[in-house]
């Protein structure tokens, strides 16, 4: 966790703190008002009791000297009774505030590590939720396919239309890559910018036809439906002028343990297979070493 991050989370709970000992101030103060009177009564009483009994013993009863003894000790004990009750709720009341603000404290930072691994734009998991939850994951199955997808000529859009409407490009890309590749165990992340790694456990052949299930949806369906909502996808052709064009996507495929023992150098594989398709014309999917 960021150093940023836990100063805040230690600020909310200093405030939180704050906040319960405002609340529990004047209780306290209420509780002890009874002990700033009794006090000194008592401890005042007491030498006026003595000067009574040696002035007048002789008329004193020895039930009424009883008597007065018994009041004077009540007197004496009231207030050590009291600071004992006192220090019972003081202790309570914090063990208390003490469960609160912990179970405050945790809540906050399981939404602070669900932040950092999740990205703002798409709402996918990031990469360091892939490296930090899904290595693991992934060499516990024991087999798996990267697919690593890069939009073509995203700075185009950038340039053209503006970074909103990157933004714009991104999520749908997102939505779609979400909706093909995130089946059964499988999941997408965003890595970086415009690209996106999907992990999917399967067979070969499904792995293939999703990735150009991808591919083909990009392409005939996110255009118009971003047109749909205001955004025309379009940039400059051979002679400068402006034309419309669909969002397409570079896929590379590559198979763990099949095209390396490696998970991590199987994903560079798949990302290599992805420059490839680049290479090749882009708005293709391209598999393992082809």
């Amino acid at each position: 966790m960021e150093p940023s991050t836990m100063r805040t989370l230690f600020d909310e709970v200093d405030h939180e703190l704050a906040r319960h000992e405002s609340k529990d101030l004047p209780l306290i103060l209420g509780m002890a008002l009874p002990l700033v009177f009794l006090t000194p009564l008592a401890y005042g009483v007491e030498p006026l009791v003595r000067a009574q009994a040696l002035a007048g013993a002789a008329q004193l009863s020895q039930g009424h000297i009883l008597r007065s003894a018994m009041e004077l000790l009540s007197l004496l004990v009231f207030p050590v009774w009291y600071l004992s009750l006192l220090r019972r709720h003081l202790r309570e009341s914090m063990k208390k505030r003490s469960r609160v603000l912990v179970k405050k404290l945790e809540r906050r930072i399981e939404e602070v590590t669900r932040a950092a691994k999740t990205d703002p734009l798409t709402g996918l998991p990031n990469r360091r939720c892939f490296e930090s939850d899904w290595v693991q994951k992934i060499e516990s199955r024991g087999a798996c396919a990267f697919i690593v997808v890069d939009l073509d000529h995203f700075k185009l859009v950038n340039d053209v239309h503006g970074h909103q409407a990157g933004d714009r490009a991104l999520v749908k890309a997102a939505e779609i890559g979400a909706d093909c590749f995130r089946d059964g165990d499988g999941n997408l992340f965003r890595t970086g910018g415009e690209e996106f790694l999907a992990v999917v456990f399967g067979e070969n052949g499904d792995v293939q036809r999703r990735a150009e299930e991808f591919r083909l949806r990009l392409e005939r369906h996110a255009a118009a439906e971003l047109a749909s909502t205001g955004l025309r996808l379009q940039w400059p052709g051979p002679d400068g002028v402006l034309v419309d064009r669909p969002l397409t996507a570079s896929v590379g495929v590559a198979f763990w343990p099949q095209d390396s023992a490696d998970p991590r150098l199987a994903m560079h594989l798949a990302d290599k297979a992805c420059y490839a398709a680049k290479q090749l014309g882009r708005n293709r999917v391209n598999i393992g070493l082809n």
